[in-house]
């Protein structure tokens, strides 16, 4: 079962794979803050894909 990491800005959240380095290195560039809040359980990769596109905007 994946786990995830959560990042805040402002309203927004954003939960991340653990394992994704690199997503995390973009989120921190943005201005988003890791939350210590993790989370391990499946998420749909429809969520998933939703919350990436969220971030990729932004870049």
């Amino acid at each position: 079962m994946p786990e995830y990491c959560f990042y805040k800005k402002g309203n927004q959240i954003v939960a991340l794979r653990k394992s994704d380095i690199k997503g995390a290195t973009l989120l921190t560039r943005q201005g988003f803050e890791k939350q210590f809040e993790e989370a391990a359980r499946p998420m749909k990769r429809q969520h998933f894909h939703v919350l990436m596109t969220s971030v990729k905007k932004n870049t």
